[in-house]
């Protein structure tokens, strides 16, 4: 079976294809314009045996073009290269406009992987263009189209400049491709082989969802089953819903809920008085606690907490334990016996029965035996049903559901914190997330938050898992780092993140480097920030949206005297800052309004990599030392320091 990586260019009056055959590591180009007509020799390429095509946003743009074009040979072939692109264009701007463009599997001529779908990318919290993929992946060029799609291509060598680009764009999605794969040096994904769990999933399951993104895998997953037990076509499945007019929160509080302290009784009889109306989660609770010198703040999405920025430290008497619920909401669920009122009760022979039980099951056999379909395929329909709980478009919906299930997660967090704040002495509360807390107390304690978490297993049937840290470093709940003691492996969060998922803001990796080494080696900003050797852990990334524009201003020296010139930028830039260079401003389009970016500091334009030595790119380290400063002086007290 061959497997190309592919990318088309629809301009008015060309149409260029690029793919990449991962057999046989060759590239094939083909052009449709007035200059050069290769329909006929696309087509059969087109049409070889046993052909999977891999793409992003292929489902979408890529190949319902491709599909077309199969489709109309016979009236196409007779089409001179002019009418033909033409023509293309025309469908390309069709589709652009149609709200549903994707061609059925079933109608497909040709089978399609779309990496911009399983990677949830069309999701807008989520959404990331190849350009900003390209960047966050290092890849040596990041390239915009040379041409607007209404441009009138003249000469071979504009129509070779298309192609260039077309083959960038095909060289990053097989990159990428690679990374989905499981084959690449980032910690968070490495090993992980998100094709290869479709494929099982549809060979044992015979679900069809090699386009699926990892929710709506494992919801279709749980919808499959569900409908197999119960003999109902899942089509029918697909339709049902539980919406409420009215939840009082009241209702949503878990038979085990028992507290002594006014502070948490005051919570309760918040969550007695609220009533949510037409399943509207949203700011639907808002409120806070202060116990034990800490402020809990609670919502829909769950409770928080944070002790004031800092750094924490075991010491021969003082331990940092860090205990999180196992699987929290599927248990939670399943302890309570939790359902969405259109699946009835059975939904939980499903859930547990079948899905989270047989997964923890499996999940503890030695690593070698365990079934990856199992361990990780389930794992995502056991995580991903509680979130489509509230989504009107599952059929998963129902929001007392979700409510139920995240109310009994916040007070269960509470009454576990009332139960080791009454039982060890001197207790400080570091943090507190949705499903765990992290404790700095005597050592000679530890069997009392023992005993209390497995008060709660007694209470709540939930189980936990239980680390110690050597060292915390807190800027606030969102932005942390820790040490463990076992293994001295340190886990990042928010601005400490080296390591990020694709989706987010890469710029600037350096620091988060320096501030590990600064705060758990002791190495200084200055040398770390001085002699790293990597160029693109101090490139920092400009994302536009259409409401903006960029220019890029310097003086150019070329011609022996100095010359103003502005470069237009595209709207993913990678750059860092220089001691040379220019400087980017960010317009917007409406008003004109003009914007400095890293005002103060000069920038140099970094989408196409150069390889020279370190000293040549001519960093401002000044510049990334200020940036890690800022950080470590909202955790450093730099008042004590003094004494």
């Amino acid at each position: 079976m061959l497997s190309e990586v592919y990318d088309i260019e629809t301009l008015s009056n060309l149409f260029t294809y690029t793919g990449y055959c991962r057999q046989t590591k060759t590239y094939h180009q083909f052009v449709i314009h007035s200059s050069n007509n290769q329909y006929e020799d696309l087509i059969n390429h087109l049409r070889r045996d046993k052909l999977i095509m891999i793409g992003y946003n292929n489902e979408n743009f890529d190949y319902p073009i491709i599909h077309h074009l199969i489709n109309h040979y016979d009236e196409y072939m007779w089409l001179t290269g002019h009418e033909l692109s033409q023509k293309i264009y025309e469908k390309s701007q069709e589709i652009i406009n149609e709200e549903f463009s994707t061609v059925a599997d079933y109608n497909k001529y040709i089978k399609q992987i779309d990496l911009f779908k399983i990677w949830h990318f069309d999701n807008k919290a989520k959404s990331t263009s190849l350009k900003a993929l390209e960047i966050a992946l290092n890849l040596p060029l990041v390239e915009d189209m040379p041409f607007d799609h209404n441009y009138w291509i003249t000469s071979e060598k504009e129509i070779n400049e298309v192609l260039s680009y077309n083959k960038n764009d095909v060289y990053a999605t097989n990159i990428f491709l690679d990374v989905t794969l499981g084959k690449t040096d980032n910690p968070l994904y490495s090993g992980k082989d998100k094709i290869q769990i479709r494929l099982d999933l549809q060979k044992k399951y015979g679900i069809n969802g090699i386009n699926f993104n990892d929710i709506k895998l494992g919801t279709e997953l749980i919808l499959q089953l569900y409908s197999r037990k119960f003999n109902i076509p899942a089509k029918e499945i697909r339709k049902l819903r539980t919406h409420r007019s009215k939840i009082n929160l009241k209702d949503c509080i878990p038979k085990w809920c028992n507290f002594e302290t006014k502070e948490f009784k005051g919570l309760v009889n918040k969550f007695e008085s609220t009533t949510v109306y037409n399943g509207e989660l949203k700011g639907a609770l808002d409120y806070s606690v202060i116990y034990n010198g800490i402020k809990l703040d609670y919502g829909v999405g769950g409770c928080h907490a944070c002790i004031k920025s800092g750094i924490y430290d075991s010491t021969n008497e003082l331990m940092i334990l860090d205990i999180d619920a196992d699987g929290l909401y599927p248990n939670l669920a399943i302890q309570q016996g939790l359902y969405p009122e259109h699946l009835g009760p059975g939904f939980l022979d499903i859930y547990d029965g079948e899905i989270v039980s047989v997964r923890m099951k499996e999940k503890h056999k030695p690593k070698k035996e365990r079934d990856f379909v199992i361990v990780e395929g389930f794992k995502l329909a056991a995580n991903g049903f509680y979130g489509k709980s509230n989504s009107n478009d599952s059929f998963a919906y129902d929001p007392l559901y979700t409510l139920k299930t995240t109310i009994s997660g916040q007070i269960m967090i509470s009454m576990w914190i009332e139960k080791l704040v009454k039982a060890i002495k001197n207790l400080i509360i570091l943090q507190v997330n949705t499903d765990g807390i992290t404790l700095m107390f005597n050592r000679k304690d530890y069997q009392k938050a023992i005993d209390c978490t497995t008060e709660m297993t007694q209470i709540t049937g939930l189980t936990y898992e239980f680390n110690e840290y050597k060292k915390m470093v807190i800027r606030d709940v969102n932005n942390y780092s820790a040490q463990y003691s076992i293994d001295n492996k340190i886990k990042h969060k928010g601005a400490f993140e080296i390591d990020k998922e694709l989706h987010k803001d890469p710029s600037m990796r350096i620091v988060s480097i320096a501030l590990e080494k600064y705060f758990f080696e002791g190495i200084p900003i200055k040398q770390t920030i001085e002699n790293h050797t990597n160029i693109y852990d101090y490139c920092l990334r400009l994302k536009l949206n259409s409401a903006f524009r960029a220019d890029y201003n310097y003086i150019d020296q070329s011609k022996g005297y100095p010359e103003k010139k502005t470069v237009k930028l595209s709207k993913n830039t990678r750059y860092y800052i220089s001691n040379r260079g220019g400087a980017i401003y960010k317009i917007k389009n409406d008003s004109d309004k003009v914007t400095g970016i890293n005002v103060g500091f000069i920038t140099t334009l970094f989408n196409e990599y150069i390889e020279k030595p370190m000293k040549e790119y001519d960093i401002n380290y000044k510049f990334y030392i200020i940036e890690c400063n800022k950080i470590i002086d909202l955790i450093e007290d730099k008042q004590l320091s003094l004494f």
